[in-house]
């Protein structure tokens, strides 16, 4: 029941596929190959099923799958397709999966499935039709990549809707990205701060073996900047630390804001 509600309440989908997921020779319940007209119900198989019905219904924007390949011994990750990762499905559909599915369905106050069934190979090309990623080469470049592209899936479903109508789930990942957002923000402050420090500091230096300012007056514009010369950065940094809580502050109204407005969408859901 989780996972239907959690993608009822969500504007995007991500999912996995991997030789180990959905194509392991050494356990039939990893392998789409495997499933038959009378198979178990393949939780995962149902949850690919579910969001090709929202996307249907217009309830799911994006469909990102990501294909992951073989680790190799260097490191590396193969081509999932090239190597041989992705299953050969078979054109049946499996009768608990359906059942399921209507179960879910019936409990959302959804209906009846705009499909009647699909067989496990049109689920799985389905999936795979839709622009996602690759996890191959290098995992770092590959991770970037894809990091990327969900971020902006995200983004395009947060400007297609209006603010109010945005689901809870999805309101809730642009929060954590605008978050994310803002700490990088604040780092790029402090750093501003650290330089703007150190050229003062240098600065007054050369005013001093200029004579514009004696030693006095240098000690003393010191001691107010910095109590301790050797913390000079610190000292400055901890000043702007109150601007910076004042922002973080001005988030948490937001966020409030926003947890109000989810209490209101849930209350008129």
């Amino acid at each position: 029941e989780g996972f239907c509600t959690g993608l009822v309440g969500s504007a995007n989908f991500v999912c996995i596929l991997s030789r180990g997921a959905i194509n392991d020779s050494k356990n039939s319940r990893s392998n789409f190959t495997a499933l038959t007209k009378e198979s178990y119900c393949d939780n995962v198989l149902l949850e690919w099923r579910l969001a090709l019905e929202l996307k249907d219904r217009g309830m799911i924007d994006g469909i990102y799958p990501i294909m992951i390949g073989d680790e190799l011994a260097t490191g590396e990750y193969s081509r999932y397709f090239k190597t041989g990762c992705h299953p050969s499905a078979p054109d049946i559909s499996v009768d608990s999966i359906e059942q399921k599915l209507r179960e879910h369905l019936d409990r959302e106050a959804l209906g009846h499935p705009y499909h009647d069934t699909m067989s496990v190979k049109f689920i799985l090309s389905t999936i795979t039709s839709n622009q996602g990623g690759f996890i191959e080469g290098l995992l770092p470049d590959s991770i970037t990549n894809i990091t990327t592209s969900i971020i902006h899936m995200v983004h395009k479903s947060h400007q297609t809707y209006d603010r109010n109508s945005i689901s809870v789930t999805d309101r809730n990942t642009i929060n954590i990205i605008t978050g994310l957002q803002n700490e990088a923000e604040i780092l790029a402050l402090k750093a501003e701060i650290q330089r703007r420090d150190e050229k003062l500091y240098l600065l007054e230096r050369q005013l001093l073996k200029s004579d514009f300012l004696n030693d006095n007056e240098i000690s003393e514009r010191s001691s107010n900047m910095y109590p301790n010369d050797s913390h000079k950065v610190e000292f400055e940094m901890k000043q702007k630390d109150n601007e910076i809580q004042d922002l973080h502050e001005y988030e948490g109204g937001i966020h409030v804001c926003d947890d109000i407005e989810n209490d209101d969408i849930s209350g008129m859901i």
